[in-house]
C-alpha cells in the first residue's frame, strides 16, 4: 500500500533557536502521543516545518480530539484528513493560501463532522475570493448542534439564506454569528437572520453595500444581547420601535450622505425612547465623507441627543470617518472615504 505523507511547515519566533533535528524528534513524538488528547491548540506563530510522518498514523492518533484551535491549512491532503476527526466539536481553522481544491477538500471533510458546535474560519488578509462560502452554501448542511459560526473570510449571505430556507432547524441553536467581510446585506437578510431564535451575538461588516436603507424590525432579534452592523458609508440603519428588546450593546453605522440624500436630514434613526435594554455600550460609526464639517457635527449632535435621553444612560461612543481635525472649519469638506 502506498504510504501517504504529510508535510507540516514550521516558522519559529525569533526567540526560538531549536535545532531542526531535535525539533523534528519532539514534534513527531508529540503527535504520536495525541491518541488520548481531546483539546489541541496550534499557536498561529508556529507553522510546522520539515516533519514528515505517515498521515494514516497521525490521523489515527487524533481521533479523540474534540477541540482543535489555531490550525493552519495549506495542503489539500491535510484538509481532507480533518474528516477523520469524527468527535470534533470546535474547529478554528486558518487557510494560509486559498485554492478551490483546498476548499473542496475542507468542505468534504466538514460534511463528515456531525458534532461540530463551533466553527471559526480565518484566512490570509489578502483573500478576496468567495469560493469557500459558496461551497459551504452548496454542499454543507450545518449540524443542529452548531452554536457558533465565525468567518473572517470574504463571504456572501446567500449561503446563510440557503441553509435557513432549506431547513431552519439546522440553525436553531446558533447563538453567535460573526462575519467580518460580507459583500452586502439586504433587507431580506436582516429579516432572515432576525428570525434565528437562539441568536444572542451578531456582528456583521459589509464591504460592497448597495441597499441604502436597512430597517431593524421589532419582530426580529428577540434574544440578541450584542448587536453590531457596519455597512460603511453606503447605508443608513433605522430601528423600529421595540427593536432589539434585549440588546445591551448596540453598534451600527450611519452613512451620513445617504441619509441626507434620502430625506432623513434630521438623522432620526429610531433611537429616542427605543432600545430599552441598552446599558453596556452604544457605538455609532458615522461615515461623513463628502459632507461639510458643519453638517457632520450636526449629525453627531442629533444622534448624541437621542441617545443622551436613554433611561439607562449607557456609555456613548461616536466615531467619525474620516476624523475631523480640531481646527477644521464648518465649510470644509470631509475627505471622502471608500466604503
Amino acid at each position: 500500500m502506498l504510504a501517504v505523507y504529510m508535510i507540516w511547515f514550521l516558522t519559529l519566533s525569533a526567540t526560538c533557536h531549536m535545532k531542526q533535528s531535535l525539533l523534528s524528534y519532539w514534534m513527531v513524538l508529540g503527535i504520536a502521543c495525541l491518541h488520548k488528547a481531546m483539546f489541541v491548540v496550534c499557536p498561529f506563530k508556529i507553522e510546522i516545518k520539515i516533519i514528515k510522518a505517515r498521515l494514516s498514523e497521525i490521523s489515527q492518533n487524533l481521533t479523540s480530539i474534540e477541540v482543535l484551535r489555531g490550525f493552519w491549512v495549506s495542503l489539500n491532503i491535510i484538509a481532507q484528513e480533518l474528516g477523520n476527526l469524527a468527535k470534533l466539536r470546535e474547529l478554528h481553522i486558518c487557510f494560509k493560501d486559498g485554492s478551490l481544491d483546498l476548499y473542496e477538500g475542507f468542505v468534504k471533510s466538514l460534511c463528515n463532522l456531525h458534532h461540530i458546535e463551533s466553527l471559526i474560519v480565518s484566512c490570509n488578509s489578502r483573500e478576496t475570493s468567495f469560493e469557500l462560502m459558496d461551497l459551504l452554501g452548496e454542499r454543507w448542511v450545518p449540524p443542529v448542534h452548531l452554536r457558533e459560526f465565525v468567518s473572517y473570510k470574504p463571504s456572501q449571505l446567500s449561503a446563510l439564506r440557503g441553509w435557513i430556507k432549506r431547513d431552519p432547524s439546522h440553525l436553531s441553536n446558533l447563538s453567535e454569528l460573526i462575519l467580518t467581510s460580507v459583500k452586502e446585506v439586504q433587507q431580506e437578510d436582516v429579516e432572515i437572520i432576525g428570525g434565528l431564535l437562539s441568536l444572542r451575538c451578531l456582528a456583521i461588516k459589509t464591504t460592497h453595500q448597495t441597499q441604502r436603507l436597512l430597517v431593524i424590525c421589532a419582530n426580529g432579534f428577540r434574544c440578541v444581547v450584542y448587536f453590531e452592523l457596519d455597512c460603511g458609508s453606503a447605508a443608513q440603519i433605522i430601528f423600529e420601535s421595540g427593536a432589539l428588546p434585549r440588546a445591551e450593546v448596540v453598534r451600527f453605522s450611519l452613512g451620513m450622505r445617504v441619509a441626507k440624500e434620502d430625506g432623513n436630514r434630521g438623522f432620526d434613526l429610531g433611537l429616542q425612547g427605543n432600545l430599552l435594554s441598552l446599558r453596556r455600550d452604544v457605538c455609532v460609526y458615522m461615515y461623513c465623507g463628502g459632507a461639510r464639517v458643519g453638517e457632520a457635527k450636526e449629525a453627531e449632535a442629533a444622534v448624541r441627543h437621542a441617545l443622551d435621553a436613554h433611561p439607562n444612560h449607557p456609555p456613548i461612543e461616536i466615531y467619525m470617518f474620516p476624523d475631523i481635525a480640531k481646527d477644521a472649519h464648518d465649510d470644509d469638506l470631509c475627505e471622502d472615504e471608500e466604503n
